[in-house]
């Protein structure tokens, strides 16, 4: 998938151990990506709706994209986020991307209307969804309905063109009968188990003369995986990152790539070009096994070692390659369900707090 973006070029300075030699490689990574991540609280309004649970706005309505937390602190207490206020998020024109965190069970009337460049939202948990929810989305390709959804309003997709995967066998007395009136396409997979592609980003990538990491030529093209893939259901499937993708390398996963994704294995094929690892690019994953078949570069956008990689991951097993040297701090802070990690024994430098929160747990 090819996008045009503006973003400033990013430098990432690296050591890469190659045949028992250190090998410095400067490479530049132009994402022509202008992003606003909408991860901070600041971005949203929250207000509460019961003792201990609020709702969320979007204050920011020029953000590209949203993810909304798990919790929000209002006046100095903790709440977590459990639904979408009506016209929550309307008119939001510039907004390309929404997380609704597995907290969220409810969609207020209108919640998203009017966000014309909406092409990705994730539902995982969302119980109710209110009429006209996804009005004029007209760049919603197609929408995931999940298992857990019991109550649909009016016209949700009203002039849109949304294909419809609904996970359930039927839909429940409680949706209404004209919930998909208006929307053209009314071809709706009901008991599908549709699995998202991984969405990659192309880029541009440079190597200091006589170095070839990824191509012989000065600048060649390539593709990162791009940040908050979709994956947010438990489907029980593998995702496979490949070494080539559209015919071109595959060279790094973007900071939060998977950030609270479910798979049962993930894996990195293997390639003699190394991928480079951002920032939480793996954190809060829940699966059984990470398996890394090729050199890794842990380097963020910050030319440092990249922090939080695998944190708060629920996994039983991580593979790391012999080609590892350095990991930064709290890279495996707070994971849980570890059975065993592989670390190589070219082990030279780690970072602060690398296995912090893990209880009585051992390498």
């Amino acid at each position: 998938m090819t996008k045009n973006f503006n973003r400033k070029a990013l430098t990432i300075v690296c050591a890469l151990l190659l045949s028992m030699s250190v090998l410095i490689a400067l490479f530049l990574v132009d994402f022509n990506k202008s992003t606003v991540l909408a991860e901070s609280d600041s971005i949203f309004t929250f207000v509460e709706t019961s003792d201990d649970e609020c709702s969320v706005r979007l204050k920011d309505k020029t953000v590209t994209r949203a993810i909304v937390p798990k919790t929000a602190e209002i006046d100095g207490k903790t709440y977590t986020v459990t639904s979408v206020a009506q016209n929550g998020f309307a008119s939001a024109r510039s907004l390309t991307k929404v997380r609704l965190p597995d907290t969220v069970t409810s969609i207020g009337a209108s919640g998203f209307t009017n966000c014309s460049m909406l092409n990705s939202i994730t539902l995982p948990k969302v119980q109710t969804i209110g009429a006209n929810a996804f009005l004029r989305n007209t760049s919603l390709k197609r929408i995931i309905l999940p298992i857990s959804l019991t109550s649909v309003g009016k016209n949700i997709l009203r002039y849109n063109d949304t294909k419809v995967y609904v996970r359930a066998q039927e839909q429940s007395d409680g949706w209404d009968a004209d919930w998909n009136v208006g929307n053209a396409n009314q071809d709706v997979e009901y008991n599908s188990d549709f699995t998202p592609e991984i969405v990659y980003e192309r880029v541009k990538i440079a190597t200091p003369q006589g170095v070839s990491l990824f191509a012989e030529n000065e600048w060649s093209d390539g593709y990162i995986v791009d940040d908050y893939q979709e994956f947010t259901e438990d489907l029980g499937n593998d995702i496979i990152i490949p070494a080539v993708y559209d015919e071109m390398p595959v060279v790094g996963l973007a900071g939060y790539a998977f950030y609270d994704n479910y798979f049962t294995n993930l894996i990195i094929e293997n390639s003699d070009n190394p991928i480079y690892f951002d920032d939480e690019c793996l954190a809060g994953g829940i699966g059984e096994n990470i398996i890394i078949n090729r050199d890794v570069i842990f380097c963020n956008t910050d030319s440092q070692v990249s922090q939080n990689i695998f944190a708060d991951t629920i996994v039983k097993t991580v593979f790391l390659p012999d080609s590892v040297e350095e990991i930064g701090d709290e890279a495996f802070s707070g994971i849980s369900g570890i059975k065993g990690i592989k670390i190589s024994s070219n082990m030279t430098t780690m970072g602060e707090n690398v296995f912090v929160d893990w209880g009585d747990k051992y390498i």
